[in-house]
């Protein structure tokens, strides 16, 4: 599973992969397109959206029993939506201030 995430985010990354269900990718590309980010800027960005996107798969796949991790996530999915949603908030914000000032 590990290496399945790296590669995964390899053919994202390099735009191998073109297609897939979730907006996510395709808003980070537009902020990193349009936004007119500094480089370290849209490096940070990047990488804490490449890293995110690989920590929740790499923990299951490390989990001594995934089966409890699925019941675990489940519960908890709200919450980790709320807070993804409020954190990527607070990441526009910094940026705007950042880079816009």
């Amino acid at each position: 599973p590990a290496v399945a995430m790296l590669q995964f985010g390899f053919e994202l990354g390099s735009g191998l992969r073109t297609f897939i269900t979730s907006r996510a990718p395709y808003v980070v590309a537009g902020v990193l397109l349009l936004g007119g980010l500094s480089l370290p800027t849209a490096l940070a960005l990047g990488a804490g959206f490449g890293a995110g996107r690989a920590l929740m798969p790499l923990m299951r796949a490390w989990h001594p029993h995934p089966s409890d991790w699925d019941h675990r996530l489940e519960r908890m999915s709200r919450l980790l939506k709320v807070t993804a949603t409020s954190l990527g908030g607070c990441a526009a914000l910094w940026i705007a201030v950042v880079e816009l000032w």
